[in-house]
């Protein structure tokens, strides 16, 4: 399993917009794409970034190739263009491999 790990910092008033828009567009999208395990939103607690609050935006995937092309896919395009704005810091993207 291929574990994407998309960390950026939005606006506090934009927390909760960030994560409607995570559940009524980008949820979706990523759902009906082949190989798709899933998405969810995680809020940093353990410490403050000035005025910001740092999210980390967790996708799971069947293998490498299923994320790949979800990512060019015009259905995941089409919802980032939607939350990239929220984005106060350019996002820092990860990919791990789940080892058994």
């Amino acid at each position: 399993m291929i574990i994407r790990v998309t960390d950026t910092a939005i606006d506090p008033e934009d927390l909760e917009r960030c994560t409607r828009m995570l559940k009524d567009h980008i949820t979706p999208a990523l759902a009906s794409l082949s190989g798709s395990r899933g998405i969810e939103i995680h809020v940093r607690v353990d410490e403050s970034h000035g005025d910001l609050v740092e999210v980390a935006v967790v996708s799971r995937w069947d293998h490498r190739d299923a994320m790949e092309l979800a990512v060019r896919s015009d259905e995941y395009t089409d919802a980032m263009a939607e939350l990239r704005p929220l984005f106060q810091q350019a996002p820092i993207v990860r990919i791990f491999e789940l080892v058994d």
